[in-house]
C-alpha cells in the first residue's frame, strides 16, 4: 500500500487491505518490504497503521549482502526506523486461511527482522490489538557467517533495537519457524517477539497482555 514517506508528514493508513503477493526475487543490498507500510525511517514523519490487513505473500526468496539490519520483511510493516510509529488493530493472514499472509525470507547472512505484523524496529514503536495467523519462516540457512549478526523472527515483531517499544494485546496463531539450521549465527525464534537487544528502567520495554497459540519450529539448529 505504501512504500516510504517524506520528511515532516503525518500519515494514516486506516482500513487498508493488501490481497496482492509482493516477491523480491534477487535482493543485493538493503531490503524492506511489507504488505501494508514497506519502510519508515524518517525522524520528523509521524505514521499510524490502524485496522489494516494484509493477506498476500511478502517474501524475499535470494539475497546476498552481510550489511547488518539490511533486511526486515512484515506482513503489516518491514522496518520501521525513526519518527514515531504505531501500528493498531492490524491483522496479517486469515483465521480461516492459513495460506493467507505468508511471511518468508531465504537464505540470510545479515542481522534482520521477519515476523507477520513488524519485522525490524529501531524506534519506540507502539504495537497494539494486533493478531497474526499467517505462516512465518526463514526458509534456509540464517543469520551471520561470523555469528555476530542476530537474526529475531516471530508472530508479531521480529527484532528490536532499542528502547522503550510496547506490545499489547497482541496474539500470534500462525507457524512460526526457522528451516535448516545450518551455520553460526544468533537465531531467534518466538511467538510475539523474537529479539529485543535494549531496554532501560527509564525506558522499558513492555510486552503485556500477549497470547501465542501457534507452533515454534526450530530445525536442525547450531550456534546460539
Amino acid at each position: 500500500i505504501v512504500g516510504n514517506e517524506t520528511n515532516k508528514v503525518s500519515v494514516l493508513v486506516k482500513n487498508c487491505v493488501n490481497k496482492g503477493n509482493i516477491s523480491v526475487l534477487s535482493a543485493i543490498g538493503t531490503c524492506r518490504i511489507a504488505g501494508i507500510y514497506g519502510s519508515r525511517n524518517n525522524a520528523t514523519s509521524v505514521v499510524t497503521i490502524d485496522g489494516c490487513t494484509n493477506l498476500g505473500a511478502v517474501k524475499i526468496t535470494s539475497n546476498n549482502t552481510a550489511n547488518s539490519n539490511a533486511y526486515a520483511v512484515g506482513g503489516v510493516l518491514g522496518y520501521a526506523a525513526a519518527g514515531q510509529t504505531t501500528i493498531k488493530n492490524c491483522t496479517n493472514g486469515s483465521a480461516t486461511d492459513d495460506t493467507k499472509g505468508e511471511v518468508t525470507f531465504a537464505k540470510a547472512e545479515a542481522g534482520i527482522g521477519i515476523a507477520g505484523i513488524a519485522g525490524l524496529s529501531n524506534l519506540p514503536i507502539q504495537i497494539t490489538g494486533c493478531k497474526n495467523y499467517g505462516h512465518v519462516a526463514i526458509t534456509g540457512d540464517g543469520g551471520h557467517k561470523d555469528g555476530k549478526k542476530s537474526v529475531g523472527i516471530s508472530g508479531v515483531l521480529g527484532y528490536n533495537l532499542v528502547a522503550g517499544i510496547t506490545v499489547t494485546n497482541c496474539d500470534n496463531y500462525g507457524l512460526v519457524e526457522f528451516g535448516t539450521g545450518k551455520g553460526n549465527y544468533r537465531m531467534n525464534v518466538a511467538g510475539v517477539v523474537g529479539l529485543t537487544t535494549a531496554g532501560t528502567e527509564a525506558a522499558p520495554n513492555i510486552i503485556t497482555s500477549c497470547k501465542n497459540y501457534g507452533t515454534i519450529k526450530y530445525s536442525a539448529a547450531s550456534g546460539s
